[in-house]
Order: structure tokens, then C-alpha cells, then sequence
């Protein structure tokens, strides 16, 4: 499951990990590194206690709509407001290739859900959570300083995609 389509109960913030459920069926336990533990607890700082999705769609705000409750990223939207080639999927990659340069191989497989099916990976591998932490941190750390320190790194304000659905955006009116 994307995190876009989290729901709060998946997400143990005292406990730092998040339990979300996955494509292979196969629960996947991962920590919460610092840099996503403050988005989530500001947004659930900003959420009403009614919404269940971390990342609700602004349809949750239009009475008797059928449509998605949770938002729905997609690539045409992330480049309309960065005006940057974004995937989620490459998202994903970026984050398995800097934990490969991190020298991580194992743990960063763990992290991505890669599912190690020799017999000694079914049977005998006791990794846990809190044994990914440290790897889940340092790749944080490392994606973080190649987006502030990268020459030619692009920073981009998204006011609008960080408002919950139940608020008002005003317009970037900043030059």
C-alpha cells in the first residue's frame, strides 16, 4: 500500500514505525525516520480525529461523494506544481539506490519489501523494526542533504498539496 493511502491506524508515531499493508500480502513493519515522523505529527496535529486517511483527498469535503478518500498522487500533478519530473515509483528507486551507495544492501531490501526467499530468508531472518532504523535514518539523512546541498537543487513550496482538504488555501502571493 502507497502511503498516500494510509490510514491512522497503520501508523504507531509513539512507537516510530509504521505496519502498512503491502502488494505481496507479506507484513511490512518500517521505522519512522525523523524526517517523516515530523510530517506526520503535523499533520496529524492539523487533522480532525473524524478522518482515518493521513493523506485524505479534498473529495472528503464534498458531502456524498463516491470518490477516493485518500489522495491520489499522480505524475502529471507533482510536475504541474514543481515543474519537475516526479514519480513515485522513481521515488522508490531513488531511495533503493542510495541505500545500495550507503553500502545497506540487506536492510535497504527490507525497506523496499524486496522478500529474500532462500530458506535461511523464510525461516531464519529475525530483522526487525527497530533492527532497520539506523539504515531507514541514514538514507533520510542522505536524500536530505543531496536536496539542500546539491548544486542546482530545486526547492519548491507546495502550500497547496500541504493543506488538508477542510481548510482554505490562500494563493503564494511571495515573489
Amino acid at each position: 500500500q502507497r502511503p498516500a493511502s494510509w490510514k491512522w491506524k497503520a501508523i504507531a508515531i509513539p512507537y516510530r514505525r509504521v505496519i502498512p499493508d503491502t502488494k505481496n500480502r507479506q507484513t511490512l513493519r518500517i521505522p519512522l525516520n525523523r524526517q517523516s515522523l515530523a510530517i506526520l505529527k503535523r499533520r496529524q496535529e492539523l487533522c480532525p480525529e473524524s478522518i482515518v486517511w493521513v493523506f485524505p483527498s479534498a473529495a472528503l469535503s464534498r458531502v456524498g461523494s463516491g470518490r477516493r478518500k485518500y489522495v491520489r498522487l499522480m505524475a502529471s500533478s507533482l510536475r504541474r506544481v514543481t515543474g519537475l519530473q516526479i514519480t513515485i515509483h522513481g521515488l522508490r528507486r531513488s531511495f533503493i539506490t542510495i541505500g545500495r551507495r550507503l553500502k545497506r544492501y540487506e536492510d535497504t531490501d527490507r525497506l523496499s519489501n524486496h522478500v529474500d526467499g532462500s530458506v535461511s530468508g523464510k525461516h531464519y531472518d529475525g530483522t526487525g523494526v527497530d533492527d532497520l532504523r539506523e539504515t531507514c535514518q541514514l538514507i533520510a539523512n542522505e536524500i536530505e542533504r543531496l536536496m539542500l546541498e546539491s548544486t542546482g537543487a530545486k526547492v519548491i513550496q507546495i502550500h497547496a498539496l500541504d493543506a488538508l482538504p477542510w481548510q482554505t488555501v490562500a494563493p503564494n502571493t511571495e515573489a
